[in-house]
């Protein structure tokens, strides 16, 4: 959801925390987001944490192939040990 070698968006001491704020509002309308985190060390990965794995699908089916701030978002599931 962003790029890591983007400067000019990185580079803004707010950006990752505006991100996550975002996000967090954007995919609580699926659900519960119990935790997420802006991968700040990724190629642009945001991990969230819903309350139900109903919730999960509910996002991640309205998210995935979406397009945020002109990067095509990949939604997929992962176990919590990743």
């Amino acid at each position: 959801m962003f790029d890591p070698a983007g400067k000019d968006e990185t580079s803004d001491p707010d950006f990752f925390g505006d991100l996550r704020e975002d996000i967090m509002e954007e995919c609580g309308k699926f659900g519960k987001v119990e935790a997420a985190k802006v991968d700040r060390a990724s190629q642009g990965h945001v991990l969230l944490q819903f309350d139900s794995t109903g919730s999960a699908t509910k996002a991640a089916s309205s998210m995935h192939s979406r397009w945020f701030a002109g990067k095509q978002i990949t939604a997929e599931f992962t176990d919590e040990a990743a």
